[in-house]
């Protein structure tokens, strides 16, 4: 009994770092388990595959920042460093995986960051096109680098307006000739 139940642990473990290697648009399953850490992936109309920690704690919750004008684009006064972001998903994609990604218009790795209002990246939401090759793992390594190293930068003092808020939404479209380019 004692084989068993060591055999059938070993079995789950495998397909999990198995399925953590597999290109993430691939998975059939719902979830991938990395470590500690959970990610739903959910596939929308076919086309592109959205990858979610279930660690995240704002997916459900509306951005609220009482004080910020309604007709102000927190996005059009803030910016980051795009060449760190590139070089970050660079240092976690091999060079081999993407020389074989497509590399069109639409090809890329969106990242949907929920930031608060000193600039640090607190939640992350992948979403890739159902043709990338891109892994868990490398999303997981991509996701703990940018909270280690990217800060955003709000510009033309709309900080002043930041108190009350609870986090800002900010996109991050991330082409793969870019990355490619930061290898």
């Amino acid at each position: 009994m004692k084989n068993i139940i060591t055999t059938l642990s070993i079995i789950i473990l495998l397909f999990t770092a198995c399925a953590a290697q597999q290109p993430v648009a691939k998975i059939s399953s719902n979830k991938v388990s990395l470590g500690k850490e959970t990610y739903n992936i959910s596939k929308s109309a076919g086309r592109y595959t959205e990858i979610k920690n279930s660690a995240n704690k704002f997916g459900s919750v509306k951005q609220s920042a009482p004080n910020l004008p309604s007709d102000f684009k927190v996005s059009y006064n803030m910016s980051f460093d795009k060449k760190l972001v590139y070089k970050i998903c660079a240092d976690a994609i091999p060079l081999e995986k993407l020389k074989e990604m497509p590399m069109g218009m639409n090809d890329r790795l969106t990242i949907y960051m929920k930031v608060d209002g000193k600039g640090v990246p607190i939640e992350m939401e992948f979403v890739v096109q159902n043709t990338s090759l891109i892994s868990a793992k490398e999303l997981q390594q991509i996701e703990i680098n940018i909270k280690k190293q990217v800060r955003i930068t709000f510009l033309n003092g709309i900080d002043r307006y930041f108190k009350g808020a609870n986090f800002f939404n900010i996109d991050i479209p991330v082409p793969y000739s870019e990355i490619l380019k930061a290898h």
